[in-house]
């Protein structure tokens, strides 16, 4: 999930699952700094899913919101930065909000915090 046209794909094929199992409503979960390895900016990466959430959820009538991830292992600074992603499409996307994930018995949240408690963390806020 490394390019536009497999991130496309991806979505494409869970509102497909989706219809199938008879699903009108999914918050779809996932971390944005996972898919930049092969040249993708963060930022693209969330408005293709975001565009292609938006076309799928027409054409299913699936109603879908989208949570940007951090991962416990990620440093403070990349926490940070997915919040300010939700910052950037919350209020003109599918975009809904921020989360958490990854091994919990592993890694402390101590570099996350910020992300969580600093002023970054309301989306609304400028």
């Amino acid at each position: 999930m490394q390019t536009e046209k497999n991130l496309r794909l991806v979505v494409k094929d869970l509102f497909d699952q989706l219809q199938r199992e008879n699903v009108i409503y999914a918050e779809i979960r996932f971390a944005p700094l996972l898919h930049l390895s092969k040249g993708l900016q963060a930022e693209e990466v969330v408005d293709i899913v975001a565009d292609e959430s938006t076309q799928c959820a027409k054409e299913t009538g699936i109603k879908a919101g989208i949570i940007l991830c951090t991962l416990r292992h990620f440093s403070e600074k990349e926490s940070l930065q997915t919040v300010k992603l939700v910052k950037r499409f919350i209020d003109n996307s599918p975009v809904a909000g921020f989360d958490i994930a990854a091994d919990e018995g592993g890694y402390t949240i101590d570099a996350n915090k910020e992300a969580f408690l600093g002023s970054d963390f309301n989306p609304h806020n400028d």
